[in-house]
């Protein structure tokens, strides 16, 4: 029995459409309201409004950009679909995955939680669970529990990391009027250098706090990495080897690329998850996809489609 049922969800999340399609069923995603706003205010100081209302879709691919202008155009562009796919993982509410939105109400109803979130980019993937859970406080779905929540990011792209801190600016007031407290830091790191990765799993243990829950989250990593997993299979394993030591779960968002699906995945599965018997899938067919259409957070009426493909895997008890 799920900890939040389907019929549970609320519509200003997941909301029936008045005119259902064949391809993607009778609802619609919305992306949380707090996420919107901050996100909505981010794009008008930035001056991006005119590039986000563009009718391009949303929902291209997974990478982002080294100078401030790709950045931008990311920003503006992508990050809705980014956003997109983490919630539809999470949340769940086409029941595709199964254990997503029990481990999402594990990690968030309250207490301590201390997140890995790789690569970062501009924040997508924190910022959209952390204002899912302040949505579903919001419509009385979870509990308003104490939650301390600390994220530390690493990403390569400093314009990207500079987004991230000013949108997790914007959103800390927000979440604290829900009883979220969030702590953050953001680091420079290139999967391919093992110092950078040595460090910002160093910084990550650090912060941990005895009685935290503990996660990973792997957001839109297919564009760079899809073809050098076995390249960076020392440092990824690295991740993976100590958080199992920690106790976290992990879940790894990919598009529906061939990238991800041909490339990223059996890559991971062969040169990372299969060498740490110790972390193990949740599901034995993975990746696991689905999609749906979404809201846009900023064109009046714009709709796009969200394609998401994911595993979910969890430290194996001792004596398992």
């Amino acid at each position: 029995m799920p900890i939040i049922t389907t019929e549970q969800i609320p519509k200003v999340l997941w909301k029936r459409r008045k005119r259902p399609s064949a391809s993607h069923g009778t609802h619609t995603l919305h992306l949380p309201r707090f996420l919107v706003d901050a996100y909505g205010e981010l794009i008008d100081e930035l001056g991006l409004r005119t590039a986000a209302e563009d009718i391009s879709p949303n929902d291209e691919g997974p990478q982002g950009g080294m100078t401030e202008e790709e950045t931008n155009l990311h920003f503006a562009r992508n990050f809705s679909g980014s956003c997109a796919r983490i919630e539809l993982v999470m949340l769940d509410p086409r029941e595709m995955f199964k254990t997503t939105r029990d481990l999402f109400v594990k990690l968030f109803a309250g207490g301590r939680l201390h997140l890995l979130d790789i690569p970062c980019g501009a924040g997508a993937a924190g910022a959209t669970l952390l204002c899912l859970a302040a949505e579903l406080r919001n419509e009385g779905v979870l509990p308003r529990n104490p939650l301390r929540v600390t994220v530390v990011g690493g990403d390569i792209s400093a314009p990207a990391r500079q987004i991230k801190r000013r949108l997790y600016r914007k959103l800390k007031p927000r979440l604290a009027e829900v009883g979220i407290s969030v702590t953050t830091s953001v680091h420079d790191w290139n999967v391919k250098n093992a110092d950078q990765t040595s460090d910002l799993i160093e910084r990550w243990i650090k912060g941990q706090k005895k009685t935290a829950k503990t996660a990973i989250f792997a957001l839109n990593f297919s564009g760079f990495l899809s073809q050098r997993v076995d390249e960076c299979k020392l440092q990824l394993r690295e991740f993976m080897r100590y958080g199992r030591t920690m106790g976290a779960s992990v879940v790894w968002v990919e598009p529906c690329t061939n990238a991800a699906i041909q490339h990223l995945f059996p890559g991971l599965k062969q040169h990372v998850f299969g060498a740490n018997p110790r972390i193990a899938s949740t599901w034995e067919d993975c990746p696991r996809q689905t999609e749906c259409r979404v809201a846009h957070p900023i064109q009046r009426r714009g709709r796009f489609t969200a394609r998401a493909a994911a595993m979910h895997l969890e430290p194996v008890k001792e004596g398992a």
